[in-house]
């Protein structure tokens, strides 16, 4: 029986991967999938797989503090290795090896497949912003993981023609949407939202009960630096500016970004809260009390229409342009006088946001389709293109 590998490492990762891992269940092909955790964002991923009911079937142990990105590829790769050697062992070397979007893991994923000859399939891809420093290192993951890829899952028609300009052959293009989506509406439907973590130093009432919240994330390496420290200023002018604003600041677990935020002393200021990150359930409990999202994260931006967010992006290019395009986001970089007036835009001119353009609920469905063609090919299926058919034949 031909199997599938899904290597996932961080919490967006799973995230993005649990809708595909749920409809593989549902069709009674959960033990073709084989899941790997890498454990690149270990603690943060505990409460995520405990409320989703997903379990890997191996762990592998990338982490060590202060490694760089060589040290840790070095480790994904060797133990990726592994993994591959014992399950060949077993007789259940795969027919076929996924990872989603552009991490280290997705990255060694990729290379071990190439090594071993086994099929590569990539969710997300052909997400590109041509600059190789921006995002860095995600943009040189992503374009070398394209080169070996049999089958590329898109978000949007956009990453599509991206891999077309780079000569991928459009036979093994698949414009699915993002994954993100579908785990939004499941999360929605299941009332998942209602899950409150118990360790939060602000509890989840007091955010529910702001008026005018501002979510504020911000953990990208090129933001590091004298970046941050003017992110942080075009902040705390923002928050005198509107006393009737409340800024609620999720500071990531990098030292740097901590340390940038202790130095400057932003949380004492009275309508600006600096609290350690939400289990990604209770971050999406609150999306409906947000008006306005200050971010360079690119999950933010893919999550913010569903709950017609306007999003303020602080990098200077995303490979989302769609929200830019529609009007619903606005790249700013760390310029103060940009985020600045963004905002007042914002806050004097509602944006209107009349729909997603990253997905209509369904791109696992039709991931999931494939896998059964492709590791059951004497079944002959139906892929489901409603919703995306004419944005694919434009492709």
């Amino acid at each position: 029986m031909d199997k599938a590998l899904l290597a996932i490492g961080t919490r967006p990762e799973l995230i993005k991967v649990a809708p595909v891992i749920r409809e593989m269940e549902k069709r009674g092909l959960r033990g073709q999938l084989i899941v790997v955790n890498t454990g690149q964002h270990k603690e943060l991923m505990k409460n995520t797989f405990r409320i989703l009911g997903i379990d890997a079937d191996y762990t592998l142990d990338l982490m060590i503090p202060g490694q760089s990105l060589n040290e840790l590829t070095a480790r994904a790769l060797v133990q990726f290795q592994q993994l591959i050697d014992e399950l060949q062992v077993k007789n259940e070397k795969p027919a076929i090896f996924l990872a989603q979007g552009d991490t280290a893991t997705a990255f060694a994923a990729s290379v071990t497949a190439f090594h071993n000859k086994i099929p590569f399939a990539h969710i997300e891809a052909g997400l590109r912003t041509n600059n190789l420093e921006n995002p860095f290192p995600e943009e040189y993951y992503r374009k070398i993981i394209s080169l070996n890829t049999m089958k590329h899952f898109t978000p949007t028609i956009s990453a599509s023609n991206n891999l077309l300009t780079e000569g991928i052959n459009p036979e093994n293009i698949i414009m699915t949407g993002n994954t993100v989506v579908d785990a939004i509406e499941y999360i929605k439907k299941v009332q998942l939202m209602d899950e409150v973590a118990k360790d939060l130093k602000l509890p989840m009432h007091y955010l529910k009960q702001q008026k005018n919240l501002v979510l504020i994330t911000c953990h990208r390496r090129e933001n590091f630096g004298a970046n941050m420290e003017n992110i942080i200023k075009a902040i705390g002018e923002l928050a005198h500016e509107n006393p009737g604003h409340n800024f609620v600041w999720l500071r990531h677990p990098n030292p740097s970004v901590q340390k940038s935020l202790e130095l400057a002393k932003i949380g004492e200021q009275a309508n600006v809260a600096i609290i350690d990150p939400l289990d990604y359930f209770d971050l999406v409990s609150i999306y409906p009390f947000i008006k306005i999202m200050i971010t360079d994260s690119g999950g933010l931006q893919e999550e913010a229409p569903t709950f017609k967010i306007p999003v303020i992006i602080l990098r200077e290019t995303t490979e989302r342009m769609e929200s830019v395009q529609n009007g619903f986001a606005f790249l700013c970089g760390a310029n103060r006088e940009k985020i600045k007036n963004a905002f007042q835009g914002c806050v004097l001119k509602p944006v209107n946001i009349t729909h997603n353009p990253y997905g209509d609920g369904k791109a696992s469905n039709r991931i999931a389709d494939f896998l059964q063609d492709f590791l059951k090919p004497e079944i002959k299926i139906i892929i489901q293109k409603e919703g995306y058919e004419e944005l694919h034949a434009k492709v």
